[in-house]
């Protein structure tokens, strides 16, 4: 499966990530290669301000508020089969979603967003020992940085029973728990047995979790 994922399965299919200029594409190279690899072009989109119609127009017809979201979604489904959208309202994303009639995401390559829950789940699994069950991750670090709500929601499906640690508890952890530093960097600290989990694992499993969800979306498998 990591060797030529599906295939080629999206060739000739274009994806658009939308985002506001102030916004950088910070994530715009990963959902590229993501998609390069399944045959899919991917391009940076962006429009500004991005908002719903207003109440009042101008006297050239415009929109108050910049760019209308539902006239900006019809115009993508002409010209995308998907769209990505980075940082965007959610009700702006509901609105380009309902106008477009094509796949939309909601920022696929966010650390917040359900396939990096996914992906350092699956790593997490991966580095499991078969003789030492994990049964329970401990999250510990910056106080105001609280657990993703999507990795949390996994976790717990998976059995994982989930608590907030004390660096001095994190000394004592039992070696069947997960230790997660929130505050190392978007992409956590993650450790088994005071062992990091492979980085580099992280990373391609993040990718073949992104590449399922562009498979699902835009092909129905």
């Amino acid at each position: 499966m990591r060797d030529g994922f599906a295939g080629r399965a999206l060739q000739g299919k274009n994806i658009a990530v939308l985002r506001q200029p102030s916004q950088l594409p910070v994530h715009l190279g990963q959902l590229r290669q993501a998609a390069q690899s399944l045959g899919a072009r991917v391009a940076d989109v962006a429009f500004e301000p991005l908002g719903l119609p207003s109440e009042g127009r101008k006297a050239d017809g415009e929109f108050d508020k910049g760019v209308d979201a539902r006239r900006l979604g019809r115009m993508l489904g002409k010209f995308y089969d998907a769209v990505d959208c980075e940082v965007l309202a959610p009700e702006v994303v509901d609105a380009i979603e309902r106008e477009a009639n094509i796949m939309v995401f909601d920022g696929l390559c966010r650390p917040d967003h359900a396939a990096r829950a996914m992906a350092d789940l699956l790593s997490i699994w991966q580095d499991r020992d078969n003789v030492r069950p994990l049964r329970c991750i401990a999250f510990f670090g910056a106080a105001d940085r609280a657990p993703r709500p999507a990795f949390l929601d996994a976790a717990r499906r998976l059995g994982f029973e989930i608590r907030l640690a004390s660096a001095e508890a994190v000394k004592a952890a039992s070696p069947d728990e997960v230790l997660i530093d929130t505050g190392t960097s978007a992409d956590w600290d993650i450790r088994i047995g005071g062992n990091p989990v492979d980085p580099a694992r992280r990373s391609e499993n993040h990718q073949l979790v992104i590449q399922a969800m562009l498979l699902a979306g835009m092909t129905g498998h």
